[in-house]
């Protein structure tokens, strides 16, 4: 066996390419563990959340379509067989202030003597569960916002501003610990009096007796309690959380697949640059006795110790991403999610996927090592590899090619399932890859046909390099080549994706002012925050408004999926305000005045409706049939929406209560009613927004959120002008002699600098103009493929000014990459140069 000092020695030699290698590898290995932990760690907090939240209940009961419902069934809950303790609990968001502070908190109305029998409370200060005009904090949360036990604080209710006396302090475990500690406990009467919901429950938490059935329980159960009423795990609740996630999981596992295609070309890329320059060395080794199966093994050493080395620089990179990740989802998604946490099967897939990107990347150049004579490896210029493979990567390259489009079929037509959509792309991209050694020949030879008179020189010798060593130059052609499609493909989406939610903008928030509470729909719970009363008549007598328009968001079930039940008004002197994409905007207006529902593209797509087919919506009196009036657009909660008329809604789900008020005013007097509406807001705690506001609050989360997939492309081309440096760097080597000779008849310093910047010039167009037109064709596959996946409907635009800046950028960062290659060059002393071997 060939010692471990030969490796070694290859990197002190050679750091500049070492680090590459290393840094490709820790690139990939950083964006899929940073990926990966942010999609799990957001998954599971939900998960943990409820498992604290419901404590040591296996079941819960809740009222399909509405908040809370009455507390008269918790006696029949109670009664069933099977179960130990009924718990019931009020949850209601609120508005805390001290100090001039404000801070949002879930409130949870408990009943003190049931809730130990469902939930842990270890007290660090204090010792009994609230009475009246009392609540418990936690904490760790309460000492940091500088509260101590018998401080009084300020609470916004649903019936006024009040003060409530702290009692009691609770460790960080158990349901104290939910949301982050973000939470206040207060007695359920306390609850139900001041957020007006006198005898009303959210959730009854179900324990077990031991040995009883949840199975047998759940169905005894859906038997006993009412219509309108759904007994489920509490891990089920988290499930229209996770439907906001899915969009964003599928564009960063594309990403995350990108990166790693990128990745292996250029470890690919170094390891035969690496071989190219050590072949004498090999032959070496064959002249005094090394087998072909040792020579494969020091190659494949090789690859797993810079493997080995790159994962363990990409798991620190990708810990340090997931933080940034977590964080920009969280602002996206206006939740708290906790700190990242990692996480074994995380740690485990990357720890596996580093080195076994290496091992891939690796396999050729180990089997170009092993063919290496002795007499071969003393050829002053090695044989290219392309010219040995005749035509084999042409079958494989039309193979792989045929899989990917075939596989974009079969997404198109729901076939393949959208987690499929990451493969089929890199198997369409590889294949593609596979083709640029004939590309690159194509496009040299026309290159040089055309521009040979107006270049002279420099550029044949350019181009007779560049066909001289095929292999390495495909290679950097094709990490470019990859580059381009993930800028041009993921960028012409994102643009159409932006242009589609800034049109849903202006054509579904059609006013001036907005008026809601400081928190939105809550993503996790379902729970949407109720205007205090008499807020709509006092909005409605301010002078200058023309119209005021109710919403009222809630949490309900169409036909098994979780949606967002939204009521309007739909004043007809207003506009309809909905971004719609099936139906006439008369026959909608009507259809909503009769009862019909609109519904969201998305969930017209997973139910497979269309307008004129009934939907079943599950209410408090049980499933309702309605009839479908149209469709929308709509990205709120990630577009699971159903819109009714205000009356409608009021009916089915009994709702009695306002979450926000859009507002229209006269134009002339903008100015005097923005006044009014902010006096009124500042004096009961709500929250004041113009639509100017709103759409730049839209655009700044659409600028972060293009602001981080362009930094990632932009990595990726940075990650290609190394790779570009190192080529041109290997060609410089090779051609010493010959530059050394170039300069003896004549050539000057700065042809010499032309010479080399030409090479890379002709790469760079080798593997961006093919890349852009691959580009655009993944840009397609992912519209459509998105289409049919999310259900969003978003037109499909070619983007000329992403084309030309990904290609004019690719160029640019190509050429200044050859500068030191080409200065290295140029700065050769004739004699040396001649006699370099």
């Amino acid at each position: 066996m060939l010692p471990w000092w030969f490796l070694s020695n290859e990197i002190v030699r050679r750091p500049g390419r070492a680090l590459l290698t290393f840094s490709s590898v820790a690139i990939g290995v950083a964006t899929v563990l940073a990926i990966s932990i942010s999609i799990t760690t957001t998954r599971s907090s939900l998960d943990q959340m409820y498992q604290t939240l419901a404590g040591r209940a296996a079941l819960e009961v809740r009222a399909d379509g509405t908040d809370s419902f009455d507390s008269s069934v918790l006696k029949d809950v109670q009664n069933t067989p099977g179960v130990e303790a009924a718990v019931p609990l009020l949850q209601r968001r609120t508005i805390l202030i001290h100090e001039s502070r404000r801070f949002t908190f879930l409130v949870l109305g408990i009943d003190p003597r049931r809730e130990p029998q469902a939930r842990d409370y270890v007290f660090e200060e204090g010792k009994s569960f609230p009475g009246d005009d009392q609540i418990l904090l936690e904490a760790g949360f309460a000492k940091s916002l500088g509260i101590r036990v018998g401080d009084s604080v300020l609470l916004y209710t649903r019936r006024r501003p009040h003060r409530f006396q702290v009692s009691g302090l609770l460790a960080p475990r158990g349901a104290a610990a939910f949301q982050g500690g973000s939470v206040l406990f207060m007695s359920l009467p306390t609850a139900q009096y001041w957020f007006r919901a006198p005898d009303q429950l959210s959730t009854i938490h179900i324990v077990l007796d031991k040995g009883a059935s949840q199975e047998q329980v759940q169905k005894d159960l859906a038997g006993r309690l009412p219509k309108g009423f759904s007994v489920d795990p509490p891990a089920a609740r988290t499930e229209m959380a996770r439907e906001t996630l899915f969009t964003s999981e599928q564009g960063l596992n594309m990403a995350a697949t990108l990166s790693v295609v990128a990745a292996v070309f250029i470890v690919l890329n170094s390891f035969f640059m690496n071989l190219t320059e050590r072949r004498r060395q090999l032959s070496t080794l064959r002249s005094i006795g090394a087998t072909r199966s040792q020579i494969v093994r020091l190659v494949l050493r090789e690859g797993v110790l810079f493997g080995v080395v790159g994962t363990a620089l990409g798991i620190l990179v990708g810990i340090g991403c997931a933080m940034l990740l977590m964080r920009v989802m969280e602002h996206i998604y206006q939740t708290t999610l906790p700190v990242v946490q990692l996480d074994v099967a995380s740690l485990v897939k990357v720890a596996v996927l580093g080195p076994a990107l290496s091992l891939v990347a690796v396999i050729l150049p180990a089997w170009a090592a092993m063919r290496i004579t002795p007499l071969e490896g003393m050829r002053p210029v090695p044989i290219d590899a392309a010219d040995r493979r005749g035509h084999t990567s042409i079958w494989i390259a039309a193979i792989l090619t045929i899989v990917g489009l075939g596989g974009s079929f079969f997404l198109y037509h729901e076939i393949l399932p959208a987690a499929a959509a990451p493969a089929v792309v890199a198997t369409s991209l590889a294949g593609m890859s596979l083709l640029i050694p004939w590309i690159l020949t194509a496009i040299v030879w026309l290159i040089s046909g055309l521009f040979q008179q107006q270049s002279g020189a420099n550029l044949f010798l350019a181009c007779r390099q560049i066909l001289r060593q095929r292999t390495r130059s495909s290679l950097t052609a094709g990490v470019l080549f990859v580059a381009v499609v993930m800028s041009v493909g993921m960028g012409n989406s994102v643009l159409n994706s932006t242009q589609d939610i800034r049109q849903w903008v202006d054509r579904a928030i059609i006013g001036d002012f907005l008026v809601r509470t400081t928190m939105m729909f809550d993503l996790t719970s379902g729970e949407s925050p109720a205007l205090t009363d008499g807020i709509l008549n006092e909005v409605r007598q301010i002078p200058g408004i023309t119209s005021v328009e109710p919403w009222t968001f809630t949490s309900g079930k169409a036909e098994d999926q979780l949606v967002m039940v939204v009521a309007r008004a739909f004043p007809p002197d207003a506009p309809l305000s909905l971004d719609l994409y099936q139906g006439d905007p008369a026959d909608v207006r009507s259809g909503l005045a009769r009862g019909d529902a609109v519904i969201s593209t998305v969930l017209a797509r997973r139910l497979k409706k269309k307008v004129g087919d009934t939907i079943t919506l599950s209410t408090k009196e049980g499933p309702r049939k309605l009839t479908i009036a149209g469709t929308v657009d709509d990205y709120i909660m990630n577009g699971t929406v159903i819109y009714l008329q205000d009356a409608t809604a009021k009916k089915l789900f009994g709702l009695n209560e306002i979450s926000a008020l859009l507002i229209r005013v006269d134009p002339n007097r903008k100015a005097e009613v923005a006044a009014a509406l902010r006096k009124l807001c500042e004096k009961t705690g709500l929250l004041l927004s113009s639509t100017a506001d709103l759409t730049r609050m839209i655009e700044s989360l659409i600028s972060g959120f293009n602001a981080t997939m362009w930094g990632m492309l932009v990595i990726g081309f940075v990650v290609a002008a190394f790779g570009m440096v190192n080529t041109l760097t290997m060609n410089v080597l090779e051609q010493t002699r010959e530059l050394g000779l170039l300069r003896v008849v004549g050539m000057s310093r700065g042809q010499i600098r032309k010479y080399v910047v030409a090479q890379a010039a002709v790469m760079g167009i080798v593997g961006l103009l093919p890349g852009a037109a691959m580009g655009e064709l993944v840009a397609f596959i992912v519209n459509r493929v998105s289409d049919t996946v999310t259900g969003h409907p978003v037109d499909f635009d070619l983007r000329p000014e992403v084309i030309v800046g990904c290609i004019s950028f690719g160029l640019v960062l190509t050429i200044a990459a050859s500068f030191l290659p080409a200065t290295r060059a140029a700065r050769l002393l004739i004699g040396q140069a001649i006699q370099y071997e």
